[in-house]
């Protein structure tokens, strides 16, 4: 079972609460991964809750609180064309030391992403 004492109240019973609403850069999600938001590579989106993106082609991401290219085609979700909202998983971070990040690949041709964070 989940360790929900260090969420929130709204975390803690998985429901919806209002964010900040960050708007980042569009970018190109190309076959080498890249977690780029705000144009910033690596960028710490632990304070966040969902993520809106917006793709023109397919790609696959994963969430991770490392830095390294552990994008795995094979396993990872691979989102369609279209805007989606994604839940972003705070229960990735085991430590108060540890981030996270989010890292996409394009699954065919080059993807642009445009993405909110909420």
């Amino acid at each position: 079972m989940a360790n929900i004492h260090r969420y929130s109240v709204q975390e803690a019973v998985n429901t919806d609460s209002s964010g900040v609403w960050t708007t980042g850069s569009a970018t190109t999600v190309s076959s080498s991964v890249i977690d780029t938001i705000h144009g910033t590579d690596a960028l710490d989106i632990s304070d966040y809750h969902t993520i809106g993106i917006t793709i023109d082609q397919p790609i696959h991401i994963q969430f991770t609180t490392s830095t390294t290219n552990t994008v795995a085609v094979a396993k990872d979700l691979r989102i369609e064309i279209g805007t989606h909202f994604i839940k972003i998983p705070q229960g990735l971070v085991t430590k108060d030391s540890e981030k996270i990040y989010l890292q996409m690949i394009r699954a065919s041709s080059d993807s642009t992403a445009k993405i909110v964070l909420i």
